[in-house]
């Protein structure tokens, strides 16, 4: 027999070898993957020893002093809490965490002395050292949670391979250890283009405080990929999270020069003066018509609805969402602040829109002081609005000394509050326009009343704001400094110079923006409190024209709505005011009565002694007649009683703060003509329907004047939208794939001869599209811009407009 042949093995094929390589490489993979996993949470974990050395070291202890001696135990634990105190004191801890080591601390060695008298395995003490080491420990976890991804979309992780890691954006910053775990689209005001990014920044065990991340807004801008513009990125941290903090990346600019952000009592002044001409209608025909729920958009814009104790809308920040400002706040005050913007940088609107936000407060009277030029001519159109116009040095120096008197007798007065609350005495606002004119004319009074205000009226609810367009100190002189030194709530609008930014705020290193490029309106608002820096636009407030006289914008309407409705100041308080105070005079403006439709009859409420009372009730009001009924009775001021001052012999006298008031008051500040009987009733109809009659005859001319024009319109501009031929409106561009365009053509068909609503095709669009719904603006934009190219057209007036395709119109449509 022949010997067997070995054949040698197969080389292997190339696919062969290159499956197992493929295999090496993902077991290779995965074995890095999972020592990089492990790596990571021991190093976000690694301070969870700290409650579990606490509990070991109690133990400890409790053993030694039950087993051994105390002497040895006292040694004992103050080695364990050395051991453990001086890192956690020197650790990257935050403030949260070494409290709850503290408290731990202190519950660990209460259980070390009962283990050293009871035992430490006594049933009692065990089952107690139990709970409190799980509830310890889940307190610590809950502190040092690590995040996972909530946004699975690529763009995490592609941002997670650039920020996290050696090497990564977050270790070039300072920030080793750190993770970016989410990101989120920050969108522009109307909801339809991406202006930026907030990249959330997990520091748990990174080493980094969040004071320090907050400082790093522009080493990031340096690092993040992409050129970005000055100030386009921002840190942010979570009050609600010690080891979280956000970065705002803005990649451009959210307002142009055009942008007005209209403030919402305007925007909704129709329906407010409905409301409040409704229910001051059923109190004269004597319950003769029904009642009007209040809508939740107003109800907190309604007189007396509102507090300044609460932050009040005040414009946009630059992500879109709503920016509050505040004017005083719990446990620290009245909030003084500096506002400084050079000629049109919309300072003086701005100083409108806040005395507009202030309407509503029940506890807010509102002083203006404006000795320039202008001599309070931005101010006057407020009338009985402005408890107190100073256009002059005298009445400055008048106003500024009343306001020390005030402060001085509320301190005599409310002795036992060491923060007078506004709900208890109204708060005064003293609005300073052109602060540095003031200085400049009464130097020596503003050097010592200003700045002695600023320390005095912060707890007796006298709350200074002022605005100027200078920017430095040689703008004022002698005690400046120092009132500039008290002020908390400064505001930065344009300027011309960047040392002006430098004067007035204390932090320019991390502006979200050049000041010098500012648009109208927009502004930084720094809060010395809370070291935080705000960027945002405010609300626009139509104040007129200059170069017309008689032209005040919105601002009558405002005042004919609101003055009627003002709060007074306390009885304590009046017994100091001085001759000047007693004999002001206001300016009235007229009250044109709008006719209103349904009401009902007030309840009678049982007095209200308390804030939190004073809260509930507001909140419960829900019809236009509970809300006046409340105003007549008294309802939005407490009742409290104490003495006055040391020379009662303890007897009380009345301190209550709620004025009576009659609804024949009110009628009479708003024109109205008041009694019960028919002959009057008829009266007050006959002004309403010669009020309607004027208002149409007024429509009528109007439309007369417009076709007067349109048959002066030039042959050449006849295929043009009427509107736009004669001047009146520029209609703007878009083109036929702007998604809202076309989703409007779209919805103009679906509706045939039924026509369709603006804010009906804008909440269609947001269930299209799954984004936020576009505003009313911007879809009638679009509509116009069809009804110019002959596609779309509008029949109806006021809040019936409808839109219509152009075949699909009635006769009528425009």
């Amino acid at each position: 027999m022949g010997k067997s042949v070995t054949k040698p093995p197969k080389p292997p094929t190339a696919k062969k070898v290159a499956r197992e390589h493929r295999k090496h490489d993902k077991k290779q993979d995965r074995k890095q993957k999972r020592r990089a996993w492990l790596k990571s949470r021991a190093h976000q974990n690694r301070h969870h020893g700290v409650p579990l050395a606490v509990d070991a070291t109690a133990v400890l202890t409790g053993c030694v002093g039950h087993y051994a001696d105390p002497t040895t135990a006292v040694i004992t634990g103050a080695v364990s809490a050395a051991t453990i105190g001086v890192p956690v004191a020197l650790g990257a801890l935050s403030e949260r965490e070494r409290g709850l080591v503290s408290a731990h601390g202190l519950g660990a060695a209460a259980w070390a002395v009962a283990g050293s008298v009871f035992g430490p395995v006594n049933t009692l003490v065990s089952a107690a050292g139990a709970v409190g080491a799980i509830t310890a420990q889940v307190s610590w976890i809950e502190s040092r949670k690590v995040r996972t991804t909530v946004n699975s979309a690529k763009i995490d992780k592609k941002n997670a391979e650039t920020w996290n890691g050696d090497g990564g954006v977050l270790s070039r910053v300072g920030m080793p250890g750190a993770g970016l775990f989410a990101t989120e689209t920050v969108w522009s005001a109307d909801g339809q283009r991406r202006i930026g990014m907030n990249y959330h920044i997990d520091l748990a065990g990174s080493g980094v405080r969040v004071e320090q991340a907050l400082q790093l807004g522009p080493s990031l801008a340096a690092e993040i990929p992409g050129r970005l513009r000055q100030g386009a990125v921002t840190v942010l941290d979570d009050e609600e999270d010690t080891n979280h903090v956000i970065a705002r990346v803005v990649w451009v600019k959210p307002w142009s020069e055009h942008t007005k952000l209209e403030h919402p009592i305007v925007t909704h002044l129709d329906e407010i003066r409905q409301q409040v001409n409704a229910a001051v209608e059923y109190h004269l025909s004597d319950g003769a018509t029904g009642e009007m729920d209040i809508p939740d958009h107003i109800k907190h814009l309604l007189p007396n609805m509102s507090s300044i104790k609460n932050p009040f809308p005040a414009g946009e920040i630059d992500d879109g969402s709503t920016h509050y400002k505040e004017f005083w706040r719990k446990g620290y005050g009245s909030l003084h602040g500096l506002k400084v913007g050079f000629t049109g940088s919309g300072k003086t609107v701005d100083i409108n829109s806040e005395i507009t936000s202030l309407m509503p407060c029940r506890d807010a009277l509102v002083w203006v002081i404006d000795v320039s030029m202008k001599a309070g001519k931005d101010f006057a159109a407020w009338g009985d609005c402005i408890d107190w116009m100073g256009n002059d040095p005298k009445k400055a120096a008048a106003m500024l000394r009343q306001a020390i008197a005030f402060a001085d007798g509320r301190g005599k007065e409310y002795r036992n509050s060491s923060i007078l609350s506004p709900a208890t005495a109204p708060a005064i606002v003293i609005l300073i326009d052109e602060l540095s004119a003031l200085w400049k004319q009464l130097p020596e009074l503003c050097s010592s009343m200003l700045t002695r205000g600023t320390k005095e009226f912060r707890s007796q609810g006298i709350i200074l704001r002022t605005a100027s367009q200078r920017g430095s100190q040689e703008g004022y002189g002698h005690g400046f400094a120092e009132f500039r030194e008290m002020l908390v709530a400064n505001e930065l609008l344009k300027v011309k110079k960047a040392a002006e930014a430098a004067f007035t705020l204390s932090d320019t290193e991390n502006l979200p923006g050049n000041p010098e490029k500012f648009t109208y309106g927009e502004a930084v608002e720094e809060n010395s409190i809370t070291g935080k820096q705000v960027h945002r636009k405010g609300y626009f407030v139509d104040i007129g024209d200059d170069e017309d006289e008689d032209d005040h914008g919105v601002i009558p309407e405002l005042a004919s709505l609101y003055g009627p409705f003002r709060p007074t100041l306390d009885a304590p308080t009046m017994k100091y005011a001085t001759p000047d105070y007693l004999n002001r005079t206001t300016a009235s403006g007229e009250n044109p009565l709008i006719t209103p439709e349904m009401v009902t009859k007030p309840r009678t409420p049982e007095p209200i002694t308390t804030e939190d009372e004073l809260a509930e009730h507001v909140e419960g009001i829900r019809t236009n007649t509970e809300w006046l009924g409340s105003h007549l009775s008294g309802d939005f001021r407490i009742n409290t009683t104490g003495p006055y001052d040391d020379d009662t012999d303890g007897e009380d006298d009345d301190m209550n703060t709620a004025p009576e008031m009659h609804i024949t008051d009110i009628a009479k500040k708003m024109g109205i003509t008041t009694g019960d009987d028919e002959m009057v009733r008829e009266q007050r109809a006959a002004i309403m329907q010669a009020q309607h009659d004027a208002d149409d005859a007024r429509r009528g001319d109007e439309l007369a004047d417009l076709d007067r024009r349109l048959e002066q319109m030039p042959a050449e501009h006849a295929n043009k939208d009427a509107a736009e031929a004669v001047g009146q409106v520029t209609v703007k561009q878009f083109p036929d794939d702007d998604p809202i365009k076309a989703f409007c053509v779209q919805q103009l068909g679906k509706a045939s001869t039924k026509g369709i609503q603006t804010g009906e095709i804008a909440a269609r669009y947001a269930e299209h599209s799954g984004k936020k719904a576009p505003s009313k603006t911007t879809v009638v934009d679009r509509l116009k811009d069809l009804n110019a190219h002959g596609k779309a057209k509008a029949a109806g007036s006021g809040r019936g407009v409808k839109w219509f395709r152009a075949d699909q119109a009635p006769e009528d449509a425009m």
